[in-house]
């Protein structure tokens, strides 16, 4: 029976895994067609600086993938809106970019609408999580920042540097996002978000994506998703709170979870403790919906 929820998920590398269309993933299609509506966004992991030409290698598995999975591609609010089960392309790091603005060009033209600055390396946009000197934005960032918002690409802050992130908000115009990252104020690990940063996002009216990874949780289960989900809201950011799994990106899921239908449990579990229906619905899928609508 399909599940009368919309889903929204901001992160999985379900594309760049070995063996894509032969080794089970955390994410699959018959899962994603059990919800009313399912938007998946789908990252090329820059793990090790990928080349400009790996990034396109990978940039033809996420075409050969959605095409079999019949997913529709999102390249704009109009795609966006009308999409029911569809499939938006992410670049993770910048590093296939080479510091070059016309390289950012060439990714949009084949459908990337998400930059995340970083991975846990440092390139020539910014610093990243993992650096202890903590440079921030560079000069190629800053404009990297500029053009995204010019071409109606969301920036994605997740594995930045806290120096990168208070630069990048101190200069953007548009909403951006934290795509997989969680509370730090739970979990002390330098990939979450501070309190800070969380009110940072919800000023510019931005999204976070809960992430499903163990070491970034309390524990590996859905009441720590559940706890930080609760968190952010009691910060008010009710409307800035969604859902960015990291499905095939993480060694192993959560207790319970099943894939993409654990959306569901998610769901019943913030319903239990009295969140009103609407609140669900906005977390499943309304606000990252509401970012991605007023960026591309």
């Amino acid at each position: 029976m399909r599940s009368n929820f919309d889903i929204f998920d901001c992160h999985a590398d379900t594309v760049t895994i070995k063996n894509l269309f032969h080794t089970k993933s955390h994410l699959n299609v018959r899962d994603m067609k059990k919800y009313h509506r399912y938007i998946q966004v789908f990252a090329l992991c820059s793990e090790n600086g990928y080349a400009y030409s790996h990034a396109v290698h990978h940039i033809k598995r996420f075409e050969r993938m959605i095409k079999l999975w019949r997913l529709e591609k999102i390249t704009d609010k109009d795609s966006l809106l009308n999409a029911q089960f569809g499939a938006i392309l992410a670049l993770e790091g910048s590093d296939a970019l080479a510091g070059r603005i016309s390289a950012l060009r060439r990714f949009y033209d084949k459908g990337v609408r998400i930059i995340t600055l970083t991975w846990n390396n440092n390139n020539a946009a910014a610093s990243s999580c993992g650096d202890s000197e903590n440079g921030g934005l560079t000069s190629f960032g800053k404009r990297l920042i500029k053009e995204c918002e010019k071409l109606g690409v969301v920036v994605d802050l997740s594995h930045s540097g806290d120096k990168t992130f208070f630069d990048a908000a101190e200069i953007a115009t548009k909403p951006f996002i934290c795509s997989h990252s969680n509370s730090r104020s739970i979990t002390n690990v330098k990939r979450n978000i501070t309190d800070e940063q969380f009110r940072e996002i919800t000023r510019l009216d931005g999204c976070v994506g809960v992430n499903f990874y163990h070491e970034f949780l309390e524990n590996g289960n859905l009441s720590s998703i559940v706890h930080n989900i609760e968190h952010f809201c009691a910060l008010g950011g009710e409307n800035n709170i969604g859902l960015g799994s990291d499905f095939d990106g993480i060694d192993y899921m959560p207790e319970d979870c099943r894939g993409a239908t654990y959306m569901e449990d998610i769901a019943s579990e913030l319903l239990r403790l009295n969140y009103s229906e609407e609140t669900v619905r906005k977390i499943l899928f309304g606000n990252f919906m509401r970012v991605f609508s007023a960026v591309l």
